[in-house]
């Protein structure tokens, strides 16, 4: 059954350290499990293990290497478990042909700025629908594929 309190394992993904560290902050004082990688071409989803590496991902939009959008569409290719739907990049500017792809790889798009109100909403959402027994890789094997 899902769970309205059930602790979700978030990875944020944004070259911005203090971005990351606001969210990671926040989400662990809600009692979230945070994951944070500064550069999304140091993160190897290899789809090995047979549980998703996480419940919610917050990738932001444009980065230095790799683009949020390049590094899900990566992720979907390498088989990554995490519903696709709990995949969310977060932007401050995005065009037509950015927003289509977004649509394309069946994610989801926040605008900056991304208030606390709007995270708690997508906590919500994402706790709403996943079950309390669901399993991940550990989170072990999850700091591994961190380079």
């Amino acid at each position: 059954m899902p769970g309205e309190h059930l602790k979700l394992r978030i990875l944020v993904i944004d070259d911005e350290p203090c971005i990351r560290e606001t969210y990671q902050w926040y989400l662990e004082e809600q009692g979230h499990e945070v994951v944070t990688v500064p550069d999304p071409s140091h993160y190897r989803c290899d789809g090995t293990h047979p549980y998703p590496c996480g419940d919610l991902f917050l990738v932001d939009f444009s980065m230095p290497r790799v683009s949020g959008l390049d590094f899900i569409e990566q992720m979907q290719a390498n088989g990554c478990k995490c519903a696709t739907e709990n995949k969310f990049i977060v932007s401050g500017n995005i065009d037509a042909v950015d927003k289509e792809r977004v649509k394309q790889l069946g994610c989801q798009l926040l605008q900056k700025p991304l208030t606390f109100a709007d995270l708690d909403t997508i906590l919500q959402t994402i706790q709403s629908r996943t079950p309390q027994e669901r399993q991940l890789s550990p989170l072990d094997e999850l700091q591994k594929r961190i380079a």
